[in-house]
């Protein structure tokens, strides 16, 4: 599903986007400082591709 309005575009998760989350909870980590603060991430990259394949797994078509 894709939902469009001006310049924002909302859609399903796609394979590509599984090496972005990846880096967004090993690397790219600030986000959280602001949004969960409390909450820790504590993950290596192998378990978090491993955690994103499997939830892709099982949300595609």
């Amino acid at each position: 599903m894709e939902i469009k309005h001006e310049n924002i575009i909302l859609r399903d998760m796609i394979e590509p986007d599984i090496e972005d989350y990846v880096r967004w909870f090993t690397t790219e980590t600030e986000w959280s400082n602001t949004d969960a603060p409390w909450e820790p991430i504590g993950s290596d990259e192998e378990t978090e591709r491993v955690s994103w394949r499997e939830y892709y797994e099982s949300v595609k078509d």
